[in-house]
């Protein structure tokens, strides 16, 4: 499971790194002459295809590892000491309508806070 979601993640950088550099060499080296220089370029023609590519890869490796640190599966509570679990996992418990005095809540915030403070 870890494997597919790095593999997954290293394309989607790849094609997000590869899709912003073809968006800046169309502003700074190939329309450089465009009205109002490159800024103007760059503040104009931000729907182009490469920069779109760019934001949308972003926003899926984003959700993926997002989606990575909120699953118990693939991201157990035990094993973390970082915060910013505690507050993903806050969250999708107020998504899930799962109560945050619930047992299992509880274990879960408990079991993170002793990992953390060791």
């Amino acid at each position: 499971m870890w494997l597919s979601c790095i593999g997954v993640l290293f394309a989607l950088g790849t094609i997000n790194i590869s899709c912003i550099v073809h968006f800046n060499e169309l502003a700074w080296i190939d329309m450089r002459t465009y009205p109002g220089g490159p800024v103007a370029f760059l503040l104009e023609r931000s729907s182009e295809p490469s920069n779109v590519g760019s934001i949308a890869t972003e926003s899926l490796s984003q959700t993926i590892s997002g989606l990575v640190m909120v699953s118990p599966l693939c991201f157990p509570a035990e094993a973390c000491t970082s915060d910013i679990v505690i507050i993903h996992r806050y969250t999708a418990a107020m998504l899930s309508g799962e109560s945050l005095q619930s047992p299992s809540f509880c274990a879960r915030y408990c079991s993170l806070q002793q990992v953390s403070e060791r």
